[in-house]
């Protein structure tokens, strides 16, 4: 049933491709995303698939705040970039106790 489900949601992620009247939009705006994020974003449960969107938009936000910031705290120079995100990014995976 889980491949069932899979492969429906693919397909009508993906029907404007198919379509002549629509496959301009599906190219410009690169549907095939679709197919990559329903594949991997998809759980054989309905609640791993919840906590897992979850847990992925949370890290979306964080991850942007953190780049932000990178951003800004060194004004876009490339080498204060490259430092600062080498930091966060050790901060980030620093082992908890």
């Amino acid at each position: 049933m889980y491949g069932f489900r899979v492969a429906t949601a693919t397909l009508a992620g993906t029907l404007p491709a198919f379509l002549r009247s629509s496959y301009s939009f599906f190219a410009e705006y690169r549907g095939v995303w679709l197919t990559i994020i329903v594949i991997l974003g998809m759980s054989p449960t309905t609640g791993a698939s919840i906590s897992g969107l979850i847990a992925r938009a949370l890290g979306t936000i964080v991850g942007g705040l953190i780049a932000m910031a990178v951003w800004y705290i060194v004004v876009g120079h490339s080498a204060g970039v490259i430092v600062f995100s080498l930091v966060a990014t050790a901060l980030r995976n620093y082992p908890r106790c």
